[in-house]
C-alpha cells in the first residue's frame, strides 16, 4: 500500500482511511506480507535527522512520518518504508516491525543523486 501527502495520491493525512486500507489487506488475506511505502518528508541533507513532529517543505505539509509509520504497524503493516527526503534516515523496530524512515535515493535512477547522504 502506498501513501503520500501529495494531491493525486492516496493521502496520508487521512490516517483512518489509510488504516482501513492496510487492515483490509490484512483481513481479506490478500497479502501474506503487508508493506507500506510512503513518499513524504521535507527535502535535503539538512533534514536528515528525523524530526519528532510534522515536516514542511516550501510551506507545504509533508507529513509526520514517525506518527504515521507507527500507526500503519498498529493497523497491521509488517514493514513500512519511506522515501522523499532523498537522504538516508534512521530505522527503528516498532512492535517487532521495521520502520525505515527514508532509503534516500537507493531506489531510483537517472536524475537522483547518490552522493553524500543521498
Amino acid at each position: 500500500a502506498g501513501f503520500s501527502p501529495f494531491v493525486g495520491s492516496v493521502p496520508m493525512r487521512d490516517e483512518d482511511a489509510a488504516c482501513s486500507r492496510v487492515q483490509a489487506l490484512r483481513q481479506e488475506g490478500r497479502a501474506d506480507l503487508v508493506v507500506v511505502i510512503v513518499q513524504a518528508g521535507a527535502e535535503g541533507a539538512s533534514v536528515q535527522p528525523l524530526p519528532a513532529g510534522d515536516e514542511y517543505f516550501v510551506g507545504a505539509w509533508r507529513g509526520n512520518k514517525r506518527k504515521f509509520f507507527r500507526k500503519m504497524v498498529d493497523c497491521g503493516a509488517d514493514l513500512v518504508v519511506g522515501h522523499g527526503p532523498h537522504v538516508l534516515r534512521s530505522m527503528e523496530w516498532y512492535k517487532g516491525r521495521l520502520l525505515a524512515y527514508s532509503l534516500g535515493n537507493f531506489i531510483g535512477s537517472g536524475r537522483l543523486s547518490t552522493r553524500g547522504p543521498a
